[in-house]
C-alpha cells in the first residue's frame, strides 16, 4: 500500500513539474545515462514550467554548448506541454532542416514511448498525420518543426520556440544576419494564434553581437537568463523557493567539467569562440583582426597631401536594423594614410547624394570609390555629373575578411593615422575593433575599398613635370595630383576598380 502511494505521488509530480518529468524522461532519449541535475537544469525547468500561467512570455536562455538547452528546451518541454493540454500548438524553429528534424524525432519517440503513454493517457498521437517533423494530437494540438530557411504560412502557434537561429558560419555575413532577423520579424512572430497569451522562447548560444538574441535585446522587452561557462563576477538567480549563487570562478556544471576538462575545453577553442559561445560576450569576441594600439594619431593635419581620396559605402536601405551608408575622406602622404572625416547616416537616396556633394566638395578629392552594387550604382551615375574622377569597387569575390585581411600589414605597421578623439573617430575605432565580430561592419567596407585603391594604383616618383593649372585645393600637392590624373587613366585598367568618368 506505501508503495502504490509513493508510485502516485511520483507519477502525480511526473506531470505537474517539469523538473522531475526531465529527470525521468532522459533515460528514454538517451538509454543507460542518467541526468545530473546541475543548479542551473533546476532553474531552466522552473522558469519554463511557469510560462503557461504568464501573459504573452518573452524569454531569452543563453547558455553554453553541450549544456542541454536544446533537449530541455525543444524536445522535453514541448512533451510535456503536449502532455499535459494536448491542444496546444508548438513551433519549434532551428537554423538547419538537419537540427530541426533531430529534434523533432527526439520528441515524438518520447511522446510515443510506452512511459509517455502510461503517464498521460490523454495524449495521443494521430495515425493519419505523425510525420517525424509535423505530428498532432488527437486533440489538435501537435509540434511543427521547421528551419530559418523554410517559408512557415498557414500554421500558428501558442508557444513558439526558437533554437539556434544561426550557425556560427552563416552568422559572420550581414546579409544572413539580416535574413534570419527579417524572418523573425515578418514570419515568426506572426504566427502566434493569440498574441495576448503566446509564449516566445528563444535559446541558444551567443555567436555575434547582431544575432537574434542581440537583435531582440535592443528593439523588443525579453526576459533574460544568461548562464556563463565560467563566472567573471558573482551571479545571483532567485527562482521558486530557491536562489542560485555563483562565486566569480564557478563553473556551471562543474560535475561535468572538472579543471582538465575545462582546461581542454579553453584550450581547444579560439579566444573569440570561448568569449562568445561559452561566456555569453560577444562584444568581448577575443580575436578582432584590429586593436585600437594599431592607430596611430595626428594632433594637425598635413598642410598638403600626394592624393585626396573619398571612399563610400552605401547601404541598400535604411531600416532601423539595416547598414548604415558610409563616407570617409582619406588623405595619403608619403606611404601614410590620414583618415580626415568620417560621415555615416541612414538616409533616403536624395539625403545620401547631398551628403556626398557636401563632402567631395569640401575636400575636393583626386578620386571618388564607390562599390558598385545596388544604390552604390544610382550614386555612381549622378556623381559622373561632377568634374571629379569616380571609380567603382567591384570586390570580385572575396569575403569582407579576407578584404581587411588583405591589407593588415599596412595597418599592423601603423601606417593609419586617425585624429584626436572627436565622436566619429571613437564610433570608428569601436567598429573597426569589433569586427568581424561586431554588429556593423561599414567603416570597415569603406576603409578597404580606399586601401585597395591604394594598393592596386600607387603613387610613382614624377616623370614629367606639369606647371600649368594649379590647384586651390589645400589638402593636396597639386603637381603630384595633376600627375596622378595621367597615372590613374593607365592603372584603373590593371586594378578590381573601374573608372567609370575622369
Amino acid at each position: 500500500m506505501k508503495n502504490d502511494t509513493q508510485k502516485q505521488v511520483l507519477e502525480a509530480a511526473t506531470r505537474t513539474d517539469l523538473l522531475t518529468f526531465t529527470e525521468r524522461a532522459f533515460p528514454i532519449l538517451e538509454p543507460g545515462q542518467c541526468l545530473q541535475i546541475a543548479p542551473y537544469i533546476e532553474l531552466l525547468a522552473y522558469r519554463l514550467q511557469m510560462l503557461p500561467t504568464e501573459p504573452a512570455p518573452r524569454l531569452i536562455i543563453n547558455l553554453p554548448p553541450r549544456h542541454l538547452k536544446s533537449m530541455l528546451a525543444s524536445v522535453i518541454f514541448p512533451a510535456w506541454l503536449l502532455g499535459n493540454d494536448p491542444t496546444t500548438n508548438v513551433l519549434v524553429v532551428s537554423h538547419t532542416h538537419g537540427l530541426a528534424d533531430e529534434l523533432a524525432g527526439m520528441c515524438r519517440r518520447l511522446i510515443a514511448s510506452d512511459w509517455y503513454r502510461k503517464l498521460f493517457p490523454g495524449t495521443r498521437l494521430r495515425e493519419d498525420f505523425n510525420k517525424r517533423s509535423d505530428f498532432e494530437t488527437t486533440k489538435a494540438g501537435g509540434r511543427l518543426s521547421m528551419s530559418m530557411e523554410s517559408a512557415i504560412t498557414g500554421r500558428g502557434a501558442d508557444v513558439l520556440i526558437v533554437d539556434d537561429p544561426i550557425s556560427p558560419i552563416d552568422v559572420v555575413s550581414a546579409t544572413e544576419r539580416r535574413r534570419v532577423h527579417d524572418a523573425f520579424d515578418g514570419q515568426l512572430s506572426t504566427r502566434l494564434n493569440d498574441p495576448a497569451t503566446a509564449a516566445i522562447i528563444i535559446v541558444g548560444h551567443r555567436v555575434h553581437e547582431d544575432d537574434l538574441f542581440g537583435h531582440l535585446l535592443r528593439t523588443e522587452t525579453y526576459e533574460h537568463i544568461a548562464l556563463p561557462f565560467i563566472a567573471e563576477e558573482p551571479l545571483l538567480h532567485k527562482f521558486a523557493e530557491r536562489t542560485l549563487r555563483r562565486g566569480v570562478g564557478d563553473v556551471l556544471n562543474a560535475e561535468r567539467f572538472p579543471p582538465d576538462v575545462l582546461e581542454n575545453v579553453r584550450r581547444d577553442k579560439p579566444p573569440h569562440v570561448f568569449e562568445t559561445q561559452y561566456q555569453q560576450k560577444p562584444t568581448a569576441a577575443g580575436r578582432s583582426l584590429i586593436v585600437a594600439d594599431d592607430f596611430e594619431t595626428y594632433h594637425s593635419k598635413p598642410e598638403q597631401f600626394d592624393r585626396v581620396c573619398v571612399s563610400f559605402d552605401v547601404a541598400e536601405t535604411m531600416s532601423e536594423s539595416s547598414s548604415y551608408s558610409v563616407g570617409q575622406a582619406w588623405g595619403e602622404l608619403a606611404g601614410k594614410h590620414y583618415l580626415l572625416d568620417v560621415w555615416r547616416d541612414r538616409v533616403e537616396y536624395r539625403a545620401l547624394k547631398e551628403s556626398a556633394l557636401r563632402i567631395c566638395k569640401l575636400f575636393d578629392p583626386d578620386v571618388i570609390i564607390i562599390e558598385s552594387a545596388s544604390t552604390g550604382r544610382a550614386l555612381i551615375s549622378d556623381m559622373q555629373q561632377y568634374r571629379w574622377v569616380v571609380q567603382e569597387a567591384r570586390p570580385a569575390g572575396q569575403s569582407k575578411v579576407e578584404r581587411l585581411e588583405a591589407h593588415l600589414d599596412l595597418i599592423k605597421h601603423h601606417r593609419i593615422f586617425l585624429p584626436e578623439p572627436c565622436k566619429w573617430m571613437r564610433r570608428f575605432v569601436d567598429e573597426v575593433t569589433k569586427f568581424p565580430h561586431g554588429r556593423f561592419d561599414d567603416q570597415v567596407d569603406a576603409m578597404t575599398q580606399y586601401l585597395a585603391m591604394a594598393k592596386e594604383q600607387p603613387l610613382q616618383p614624377p616623370k614629367l613635370i606639369i606647371t600649368t593649372g594649379v590647384s586651390t585645393n589645400p589638402f593636396r600637392g597639386s603637381e603630384t595630383a595633376r600627375l596622378r590624373q595621367a597615372q590613374l587613366h593607365d592603372r584603373s585598367r590593371r586594378s578590381p576598380f573601374t573608372r567609370s568618368r575622369w
